[in-house]
């Protein structure tokens, strides 16, 4: 037999293989620990960074016992920041809340707070996957565990 008796195989043959094809070409799972962000119509693949959650303590204050701060890491790259001066009355005239971006300089471990409502940008150096030291203008770690804030979820 030859192909004239056949005459549609090479059609059948050319859809069996785009079949084949789009099947294997189909829906992936997503690796652990990445999330798909939209880009310019384009889905790009990003780690979730382990240090991420919230991190909470009471850094120093010059004029009360404490300032409460907690630090809510998101993986959009937002943060809300709330802190509470101790000893202070009312309370609800010293509790405050301010929302910004947050970064990391590739190849560093400086994290960078960018506010929205503040006009300046706090730094923290990241220590393992579950502290945070507060940075000098110099961009350089507190040394005294009383600027950092520990990882609390």
């Amino acid at each position: 037999m030859t192909l004239l008796h056949f005459p549609n195989l090479p059609r059948i043959a050319l859809t069996g293989i785009f079949v084949v094809v789009f099947w294997a070409c189909g829906e992936q799972k997503k690796p652990e620990g990445t999330e798909s962000i939209p880009q310019t119509g384009k889905m790009v693949f990003r780690e979730i960074p382990v240090w991420m959650g919230s991190y909470q303590d009471t850094l120093p204050c010059t004029d009360c016992p404490g300032i409460l701060t907690r630090i809510d890491f998101k993986s959009d790259s937002t943060y809300k920041k709330s802190i509470v001066y101790l000893g202070k009355e009312p309370i609800f005239d010293y509790t405050f809340s301010t929302r910004g971006r947050w970064f990391v300089r590739a190849g560093e471990r400086i994290l960078f707070l960018d506010s929205l409502q503040e006009k300046k940008v706090q730094a923290f150096e990241i220590v393992g996957d579950t502290l945070l030291k507060m940075c000098d203008s110099g961009l350089r770690p507190y040394t005294s565990p009383r600027y950092w804030l520990p990882k609390v979820m």
